[in-house]
Order: structure tokens, then sequence, then C-alpha cells
């Protein structure tokens, strides 16, 4: 996983583009798919992301599939605040030479980017890399336990994660 991670934070250094840095922010925070996709600027406090909102997926009436927003995350609580390193912080700020004026963190073409299209690059992403598939549960996974072999209190982690019980991030 180590070796994944790096070299696809180099891929996306050497190639960024607003879905690549949508994979980056994935690592650097272990947030899910449809939390990164429903990230607003308003979202961002410097050093925190407030996490409140996630994309949802379903059949509509005449059988479309819709990808929309709903105002609470999967967790029991429904929101949590995420402490951002430096790196998610550099990574986050250029992402805003990307997306402009938009509400939403995650855009192309004025249009909120879906969690499928991210999970399209990270799948593009490994292809290119010789690598088998991954995840984003699988970034979430290795963002969790390098915060567990950090030494970070388990506490801290499970609410980073957006967990209750710590078992259930182990």
């Amino acid at each position: 996983p180590r070796d994944y991670e790096k070299r696809t934070s180099s891929n996306i250094a050497d190639n960024p583009d607003v879905l690549g840095l949508g994979v980056a922010v994935t690592f650097m925070t272990g947030l899910r798919v449809g939390e990164v996709a429903a990230l607003k600027w308003s979202d961002y406090r410097g050093d925190f992301l407030s996490v409140t909102r996630t994309e949802i997926k379903y059949i509509g009436e005449h059988g479309e599939r819709v990808a929309d927003v709903r105002e609470r995350t999967k967790g029991r609580d429904g929101r949590r605040q995420v402490v951002l390193n430096d790196t998610a912080v550099r990574i986050i700020e250029k992402l805003k030479a990307y997306t402009g004026e938009s509400e939403w963190m995650f855009t192309r073409d004025g249009q909120r980017i879906k969690a499928v299209w991210l999970s399209l690059r990270i799948t593009k992403l490994c292809k290119e890399l010789g690598m088998p598939h991954r995840s984003f549960h699988k970034i979430r996974k290795t963002y969790a336990t390098k915060l567990i072999d950090a030494g970070v209190p388990e506490k801290v982690v499970t609410k980073q994660m957006g967990h209750t019980e710590i078992l259930t991030t182990k």
C-alpha cells in the first residue's frame, strides 16, 4: 500500500487535474468518495474540513441513475471535522486554481464532479501505473492504518474516519 500511495502521488503531481487532486485529498484525509464529491469551499477552514454532506445514488422514477447530495454523512452524527496536514492544505490550495468561483470544491466545466468520476480516475491511475485495481475504500483503510501506525490516539482516528468505535476502524 505504501508503494501504491507513493507512485499514485507522484503520478498526480506530474499530471495534476481536478480528479487526480480528489484522489490526493482522499489519501490525505481518508474521506469517503461520496464525501469528497460533496465538498463545498465553505467546508474548508484552512486547517480542517467540515464534512457535512455525501453523495447518494439511486434510480429515479423513470429508471435513470441519479447522483444527489444529502446533507449528512454516513456516520452516526452525520458530520465531522477532519484535520488537514500541510500536504492536504497545499493540495486544496492547488485545487482552487482549477475550480474558479464554484461553490463546489471539485468541479469540471462548471458541474459538480460525481463520485463515480473519482472512482474511474483511481481505476485509470492504477492501470497507468501497472497496479492492481484499488478502490477509494482501500485508500481510506491505508489512511487509517497510517494514523494508527503513527501513534495517533484511537479516539482521534475514530473521529477522523467518521466511525463511532475503533473496532470499526481496525
